[in-house]
């Protein structure tokens, strides 16, 4: 048996559902967390149902992430409070 256990759904069964997908943590085996995998489900346009069937959830899930898992995410994917502020610069002649 896989330590720790896990449940595995369908995308209908998920999709039928409110669904909070939940990232978190590294491990000897993913060292940068579950960051690659959540860029795959959530920002790759390559992606497909076929090649990664977590992007079938993108319209309907809520995504919580720990920071570890959202370090390959753009800033359009992160909360604002989570992106750092730009100043704007002014020149003048």
């Amino acid at each position: 048996m896989k330590e720790p256990p896990s449940i595995t759904l369908s995308l209908p069964v998920m999709k039928g559902r409110k669904t909070v997908i939940a990232a978190c943590g590294a491990s000897d085996k993913y060292p940068q967390g579950k960051s690659d995998g959540m860029r795959r489900a959530i920002a790759a346009d390559d992606e497909t149902l076929t090649t990664f069937p977590a992007v079938g959830l993108r319209d309907c899930a809520t995504w919580v992430l720990d920071e570890m898992a959202a370090s390959k995410l753009d800033d359009e994917y992160l909360p604002q409070s989570a992106v750092p502020e730009q100043k704007e610069q002014s020149f003048s002649n």
